[in-house]
């Protein structure tokens, strides 16, 4: 979406949408129990499990996954918010 491509929007995007209180931030907390699930389920499947995180924006999943230790590859349309995710992620 060219709403997400502007600077602006990427540099805030996180602290406004995702701003304690709101419902981006309780749906993210359930994302961050369903992924550890997920990543230990594959895991126990058997190998590594290799990630895409497409439309990654600011790489608030990217990084979910990296503190799982997995390394995601992360891509998005917009490069303002793959610069976000870039700083956050390692």
């Amino acid at each position: 979406s060219e709403r997400f491509s502007s600077r602006s929007i990427a540099s805030t995007y996180d602290e406004v949408e995702y701003a304690p209180g709101s419902h981006a931030s309780v749906v993210g907390a359930m994302e961050d129990r369903l992924i550890s699930t997920v990543v230990s389920e594959l895991r126990s499947a058997g190998g590594e499990p290799r990630v895409l995180d497409f439309a990654c924006g600011t790489g608030r999943i990217a990084h979910r996954l990296e503190l799982e230790g997995l390394n995601p590859t992360a891509v998005d349309v917009s490069d303002a918010m793959v610069e976000r995710a870039r700083l956050r992620c390692t």
